[in-house]
């Protein structure tokens, strides 16, 4: 796979430097296999894809010269941002649906909890 120094986005410092990246346009060098990441992790990395695509154009950077190579860096962080929000709505799904059954759970375990003491009481006054 062949590679091209495109600008990327430094996570923590808020600038950009340049980088090596793979030059294949398919999304699995944004997403990278994170497709049950927590419904808060979703949206951040959905408003990192939409911040990057929105504000490369004011960064000035050397290598994103043209109409097409701006296009070409933000086209896959718009697509990125767009599965993003699709993630983020199942997890949020699958968030409700763990919610529910982690207190009914709960809640089945307190009532087994009473039925088992109640057969210890029960056995042990008919045995006396």
């Amino acid at each position: 796979m062949g590679y091209e120094r495109v600008a990327t986005f430094q996570r923590n410092s808020g600038h950009f430097r340049q980088g090596a990246q793979p030059t294949d346009s398919s999304l699995e060098c944004f997403l990278s296999g994170l497709t049950s990441l927590p419904v808060e992790r979703s949206g951040a990395l959905k408003k990192k894809f939409e911040t990057e695509a929105k504000e490369i154009a004011n960064a000035n950077v050397a290598n994103i010269r043209t109409e097409a190579e701006l296009a070409a860096y933000r086209n896959p962080r718009i697509e990125a941002a767009r599965i993003k929000q699709e993630h983020a709505s199942k997890n949020k799904r699958k968030e409700q649906f763990y919610q529910h059954l982690w207190l009914w759970s709960g809640r089945l375990a307190r009532l087994g909890f009473v039925v088992g003491l109640a057969l210890l009481v029960a056995f042990a006054i008919s045995n006396t």
